[in-house]
């Protein structure tokens, strides 16, 4: 009887256990940071509302960086809206909140329809900075769903039209409208860098890969 006695009491305390364990599994929220920025500029967005869909009342509004942080929200897998007035609502693809939830970086389009008219004066001294021919924003998720891009801007620019690449061996060259790859320039932050390649030949100007992190 006493060694019966023991064996149930052990059941009951397994059992209490478990269930102690399913209910902290069922409760367990995680928290969602993310940033919320301009599509074109690539600034900041202060103060821009941010919603988990699908959950009525769970969200938050960025800060003066644009950051975001959403707490206690309940494992699965959501989109996040965001909604500013003088911008389009963007809505995230879908995300799986959990223990390992990924930064969130949600791009929002200015609505020229919500947008006041404004006034714009000349100024009356004159710049000399050279003007680019054109110009084209690159975003990061651009850079890492590129095929064969391998998180390199220079291999992903050379997809554009008018510039191609030197077919002499694993190298990343840019041939810009037919010109040398020796007349490029690169700038970062109105820096100009003279090499941006890793492993570059001398006397050459391009390399396998480029040292500008994505």
């Amino acid at each position: 009887m006493t060694t019966s006695k023991h064996i149930i009491l052990i059941i009951l305390t397994l059992s209490l256990l478990l269930c102690n364990v399913c209910i902290y599994a069922a409760t367990v929220n995680y928290s969602v940071r993310g940033k919320v920025i301009d599509k074109q500029s690539r600034q900041p967005v202060a103060y821009a509302n941010v919603v988990v869909t699908g959950i009525s009342g769970k969200g938050a509004s960025t800060d003066s960086l644009g950051i975001f942080h959403i707490e206690q929200v309940p494992p699965g897998i959501y989109r996040f809206e965001a909604t500013l007035i003088g911008y389009k609502s963007a809505v995230t693809s879908e995300y799986l909140v959990s223990a390992s939830t990924p930064f969130i970086e949600i791009e929002m389009e200015e609505d020229e329809n919500m947008l006041a008219a404004i006034v714009v004066t000349p100024s009356p001294f004159r710049k000399t900075v050279e003007s680019p021919v054109s110009m084209r924003i690159i975003g990061l998720q651009e850079i890492e769903k590129s095929p064969g891009g391998n998180r390199d801007i220079s291999r992903i620019v050379r997809a554009y039209p008018g510039v191609s690449f030197s077919p002499i061996g694993y190298r990343n060259d840019l041939i810009v409208r037919g010109g040398s790859p020796s007349e490029n320039r690169f700038y970062m932050d109105g820096i100009e860098i003279p090499n941006i390649n890793h492993f570059a030949t001398q006397g050459a100007s391009g390399g396998p890969v480029s040292i500008v992190n994505a």
